[in-house]
């Protein structure tokens, strides 16, 4: 007659010790924090998905600067932006953003594509963003705002496999 084995004698496969050990909460905290530690904040774990997951197309900002004091590479001295005009660098962006996209769409193009305005249409819309900037003098007085401003278009381009390239425009300036 044959031996039947004992089941306690026999190997346990690897993940149902793991699953053991992991209902103990004293042990599953460790590995959990070595597990998060060893991830760390890369895809596609992040979340910030502006650093996860990259989109090929180029970025751009805008940022504020003094026109009455020129700097390297032919542009103007950055100014402060929430002490000159009381608005965050992020919230103008989104100001420019926002009226680039309309004009995007009286033109029929399509709303999205900032690159492709023509150079006098965002002049006219930095011209506009310029008075706003000037007319929020009421709220941050005049000492930290400049006598001539003028606003500075950056665009980064991150392509795979090239390059990270940055390239300045000057958009509008002050009379």
């Amino acid at each position: 007659m044959t031996e039947l084995s004992d089941p306690q004698s026999s190997p346990r496969p690897w993940w149902r010790w793991l699953g053991e050990i992991c209902r103990k909460p004293i042990i599953a905290l460790p590995l959990l924090i070595w597990l998060c530690r060893e991830v760390q904040e890369f895809y596609p774990f992040s979340h910030f998905p502006m650093y996860s997951d990259p989109r090929p197309v180029p970025q751009f900002y805008v940022y504020l600067g003094d026109a009455d004091k020129p700097a390297e590479g032919g542009l103007f001295e950055p100014v402060a932006m929430q002490h000159a005009v009381g608005m965050r660098a992020a919230k103008a962006k989104k100001v420019y953003q926002d009226k680039l996209r309309t004009a995007n769409k009286k033109l029929g193009r399509e709303p999205d594509d900032y690159l492709a305005l023509p150079a006098d249409e965002k002049r006219k819309i930095g011209e506009d963003l310029l008075a706003y900037f000037r007319k929020r003098k009421e709220i941050v007085g005049d000492e930290a705002m400049p006598d001539r401003m003028a606003l500075i278009e950056v665009t980064v381009n991150l392509l795979p496999g090239e390059p990270m390239r940055e390239e300045a425009t000057l958009i509008a300036t002050e009379p």
